[in-house]
Formats: C-alpha cells, sequence, structure tokens
C-alpha cells in the first residue's frame, strides 16, 4: 500500500514550503531590484546557488508531505515569477530588441526590413534604443514571435510588461507539465523542480526571453502526439518553431510517431498541418516585405559562445587545416564535371564554417536515428534538443530552458546538471567561457547522461544490475 502523509507531515510540510518560499521571494525581489547582475557575478552566483538549493529542498518536502505543499509550491512559483517581473532586465539586453520589434510594428513598419540603426527608423528611437544588441543586424526572430513583440507594443508594453507576460506564459509551462505528469502517472512533486528552477525564473520573468513561447508549443505538440492527435501535434510544432527556429529538429520525430500509430496517412497529415500553420504565420510577413530577417544567417555564421563539442571540432579543424585539401577537391570536381557552380563552395572550406557544417549534419543525422528507433516522445524530444545544445556554436543559458522541462518530466540527471550549471557562463559573457567553466557545465552532464543511457539499457534487457 502507498503511504499516506499524516496531517502532521502534511502541516509541517506546508511550513517548511512556507518558510522556503519567503526566503527565496526575498532573494528574487533583491534580485530584480539590483539591475544588472552581470556586473554583480559572485553575488549573483551565490544567490543562485541558495535558491538551487531552496528548490530541492522544496521538491523532497513536496515528496514526503502530501497535496498542499505542492500546491504551495506552485502557488510560490508563481509569485516568484511575478516579483522577478519588476525591474529593468536581469541577466541581458534582449528585451530592448524584441521592445524595438514590436514598436516597428506598430508604427506600420515590416520588422524583417531594417535594423534599429537604419535612418529611416531614426524617429522611432527612444531611451531604450541605445540598449538594442547588434543594432546594425536585422532581427533574427522569427513570425509568431514577431507577432507577440506586436501584441505587446499594442498593450503599451515596457520591460517590466514584456517580462512579466513572459514569466506568466512561464507558469503556463508549469501547469502543463504537471497535467503530463498526471497523463504518463509520474510523480507529481517533480513539477517543483521547474517551477522553482531558478533558471527559468531569471531568464524569463527575470530577463525576458520568450523562450517559454515555444517550450509552451513544444509540450503542446508532444501532449497531443500522445493523445494520437496528429493534426493537432503537427499545428502546435509549428507555432512553436515560428516562436523560435530550434523545435524544427523535432519534426522528423512527429511524422515518425504518427507513421507508427496510424500509418501514412497520419504522417501526411501531421505534415499538412505542420505546413499549413506554418505557412500562415509567414504570410503576413511574407506578403509584405523580407519572409524573415537576415540577422538570422549572421546568427548562424557568426555567433559562437560557450560552446563544447563544436568548440573542440573547430579546435581539432584548425589544428590539422584541411582547407588546402577541400580546395583541390573542389578544383578536381570543376575540371572533372565542368561548370563555374563549385567555385560557390570555396567559401566553406575553411575550418570554422567545416566545423558548423559537420555539426549541422550530425544533429540532422540523430534527429533521423532518434526519431526512426525512438518510442517514447518526451524521452525524443528531450534526446534531439539535447543534441542540438551539445553539438551547437552558441548555447546561452536560456537556451536550457528547451530541455528543462523535458529533464523535469524525466528526471534526466544529465540535463538537470546543465541547467543547474550553466548560469556560470555568465563569467565569460563578455568575451567566451573559459575552458574550464565550459567542463564544469559539460562534463558532469555528459557523464551523468552516460549512465542514464546504459541504465536504460539494462532496464530493457531486463538485467537485475544496476550501475
Amino acid at each position: 500500500m502507498p503511504r499516506v502523509a499524516s496531517a502532521d507531515t502534511n502541516r509541517h510540510g506546508s511550513g517548511f514550503i512556507l518558510a522556503l518560499a519567503i526566503l527565496s521571494a526575498i532573494s528574487y525581489l533583491g534580485l530584480a531590484l539590483a539591475g544588472d547582475l552581470r556586473g554583480e557575478l559572485p553575488w549573483f552566483l551565490g544567490a543562485y546557488a541558495g535558491l538551487t538549493g531552496g528548490m530541492a529542498a522544496a521538491w523532497w518536502l513536496c515528496r514526503k508531505g502530501g497535496r498542499h505543499p505542492l500546491r504551495m509550491a506552485l502557488i510560490a512559483g508563481l509569485v516568484f515569477r511575478l516579483l522577478a517581473a519588476w525591474g529593468d532586465p536581469m541577466l541581458s539586453d534582449d528585451l530592448y530588441r524584441f521592445l524595438w520589434d514590436g514598436r516597428v510594428q506598430e508604427a506600420g513598419i515590416h520588422p524583417f526590413a531594417h535594423a534599429p540603426l537604419d535612418e529611416e527608423l531614426a524617429e522611432l528611437r527612444d531611451d531604450d534604443w541605445a540598449r538594442i544588441n547588434h543594432p546594425e543586424l536585422r532581427t533574427i526572430y522569427p513570425p509568431l514571435a514577431e507577432m507577440f513583440f506586436l501584441l505587446l507594443a499594442f498593450l503599451g508594453s515596457g520591460p517590466t510588461l514584456l517580462k512579466l507576460s513572459v514569466g506568466l506564459l512561464d507558469f503556463g509551462v508549469c501547469l502543463l507539465l504537471l497535467h503530463m505528469l498526471d497523463v504518463r502517472g509520474f510523480p507529481r512533486p517533480r513539477v517543483v523542480l521547474y517551477a522553482w528552477s531558478p533558471l527559468a525564473i531569471l531568464e524569463t520573468a527575470g530577463s525576458g526571453h520568450i523562450e517559454p513561447l515555444g517550450t509552451l508549443l513544444v509540450l503542446v505538440a508532444l501532449t497531443f502526439l500522445r493523445r494520437e492527435h496528429g493534426i493537432a501535434a503537427g499545428g502546435a510544432l509549428a507555432g512553436a518553431v515560428q516562436a523560435k527556429l530550434m523545435p524544427l529538429i523535432l519534426l522528423p520525430m512527429v511524422l515518425a510517431h504518427r507513421l507508427r500509430q496510424v500509418g501514412r496517412a497520419g504522417a501526411l497529415q501531421a505534415l499538412g498541418a505542420f505546413t499549413l500553420v506554418f505557412v500562415a504565420l509567414l504570410l503576413p510577413y511574407a506578403l509584405t516585405g523580407p519572409a524573415v530577417g537576415s540577422g538570422l544567417f549572421a546568427y548562424g555564421e557568426r555567433w559562437e559562445h560557450n560552446a563544447f563539442l563544436y568548440a573542440g571540432l573547430e579546435g581539432l579543424l584548425r589544428e590539422f587545416d584541411p582547407s588546402s585539401l577541400l580546395k583541390q577537391l573542389i578544383g578536381w570536381l570543376k575540371s572533372t564535371f565542368g561548370g563555374s557552380f563549385w567555385d560557390a563552395l570555396y567559401p566553406y572550406v575553411w575550418p570554422r564554417e567545416v566545423a558548423r557544417i559537420l555539426v549541422a549534419a550530425a544533429a540532422g543525422g540523430l534527429a533521423l536515428l532518434i526519431a526512426w528507433k525512438g518510442r517514447n516522445p518526451e524521452r525524443q524530444a528531450l534526446t534531439t534538443l539535447g543534441v542540438v545544445l551539445l553539438l551547437s556554436p552558441t548555447v546561452h543559458p536560456w537556451y536550457v530552458l528547451w530541455v528543462l522541462p523535458l529533464a523535469c518530466l524525466l528526471v534526466s540527471r544529465g540535463w538537470l546538471w546543465l541547467a543547474l550549471t550553466v548560469p556560470v557562463s555568465y563569467i565569460g559573457w563578455e568575451t567566451d567561457v573559459p575552458w574550464s567553466i565550459r567542463w564544469l557545465q559539460y562534463g558532469p552532464a555528459l557523464v551523468l547522461l552516460a549512465v542514464e543511457f546504459f541504465e536504460s539499457k539494462l532496464r530493457r534487457s531486463g538485467s537485475p544490475q544496476r550501475l
């Protein structure tokens, strides 16, 4: 028989949760009022460590204490986000680009057509304009994100309203995660790992990053996929991609599941729904100007920060430079088969470009393999998105929010470790992250992921052994 928590256990658990919530709330309010925390890293990281300890303690208490502590913990998670939304963004200035894009659209100007530095937009500049990073580049954000910015501009959005809106979306992720735990029959207290996650709270309500707009739709897509509603799953995934492009890597997994569930017709229906929603969100921008902001291409070609596997591969290629060999190969192809189009390959023979091509190919190939061999959609989505993170040239702390809800659902120790430690990468926010800090984040995470992999193999084989 399952152990039922006594009234005393509930009362004591609720009391401890309340005490932890008050201490954490004071910390979040202090962080919100401190302004830009990147200049106060020792204090920020100390507060972050304390909040992480509070999260772990709240999770343990909810596991022991029954429903009342869990309900109190969820309410506290909402309060934390409301408090973190006050004041200026804590750890990033991306929010000012969001506000600018909304302001540009409210003025009736296509957001993909101009960079903030363009003189055509000079009359729209306000006090926050000078805070926009990379103002020489056009926006990188897809249509659904731009629609979100436009909506907030109509509501008179400033930094606080934008952060509050994103924080509420993130709390929606908490509620949907709780529903997914119930559907899977997993322990409900796992939701505390996300509801009290300082990474989630500080990067969304605290800094205004819009990841919850996409992660919420990814969870919706997975929920519909498990219910065998392929059309809804495809449409939700398209919305997630139009919030940020990263979830596009999940499309093969969704189609493979529908293929297994109901055959080719089901996969085609999901693909059709994905295409329809994707195009419908794109059309308002594509019909009046560029279909995408050119800043996205600059991001894909130039950005590198806190990378691990990519950085190691690029360093190896720089050591054993393949450029001369690749140039000779292109010359041979041109002389053998003719045509000047081979010349277009020459810019991609350098170590940096080769590394990017290789990691992109590896991510795509692994996504197809995971889609074909896997049967658990949540586990597949976590693994696929995680592969992209590990191979990516850029891994900002808020990027880890793409895997964090699923890591909490499945209690993946490797991804939880990365979520707990990735804020230390702010130590290198002005230049790049020292390798010692990267090893702290990725080294233990990879070890823990390897242990999880072998544990799953043992469980599937029915072996009584334990690692």
